[in-house]
């Protein structure tokens, strides 16, 4: 279709890493892959297959238009069918109502709002998530304490600066919708 400019293929950043942070550096393959992690592997490999044949067809068939792929880690925000669980802002609803699980499997994380996920990404951790949750529900004493760790990724992730000019460009925006504004979506949509 010639009026197509760009296309971009939004997928999960499992595709790229798992995002297990190991201060030990320790080895992991599937002899002694923990029952729980399986799942999420196989929704890994998924992912980087999907985005493997997509960019084999791009390059066998040459497109006219842009390809891109948009691996976001945490996608937060508006829920707009509450029977879904919604993937990271279900968990994060589920942390609202006392559960600790998305604080021990899902460490630091690069999130974004739904909203700006054709946008690209923006740096949180659960440290600094629960912290909010707590301010926007102060009342709730479901929401567990602060996690001790507060570990953050230094990786300088250069194709950040470019979505950043994006965002300014063509949406006229100074930078990312902040993590504040997508978690107070996120739960005020399922409250």
């Amino acid at each position: 279709m010639p009026s197509v400019k760009r296309v971009v293929l939004v997928s999960s950043f499992n595709a790229l890493s798992m995002l297990t942070p190991d201060p030990n550096g320790g080895v992991l393959h599937e002899s002694n892959t923990p029952d729980e992690s399986k799942g999420f592997a196989v929704y890994a490999a998924s992912k980087t297959e999907a985005e493997r044949q997509a960019w084999t067809w791009v390059r066998d068939h040459k497109p006219k238009y842009t390809f891109n792929t948009d691996l976001p880690c945490m996608t937060v925000g508006r829920i707009i069918h509450l029977e879904i669980f919604g993937s990271m802002m279900g968990w994060t609803r589920e942390v609202v109502k006392g559960d600790p699980t998305a604080l021990s499997v899902f460490l630091e994380q690069w999130y974004v709002d739904v909203e700006d996920v054709a946008r690209l990404c923006a740096q949180m951790n659960w440290f600094d998530a629960v912290q909010i949750l707590s301010q926007l529900r102060p009342k709730n004493t479901l929401i567990l304490d602060v996690p001790v760790e507060d570990i953050w990724d230094r990786t300088d992730l250069l194709p950040r600066r470019r979505a950043e000019e994006l965002l300014r460009t063509f949406y006229g925006l100074p930078g990312w919708i902040s993590i504040r504004n997508s978690l107070e979506k996120g739960i005020e949509s399922c409250e």
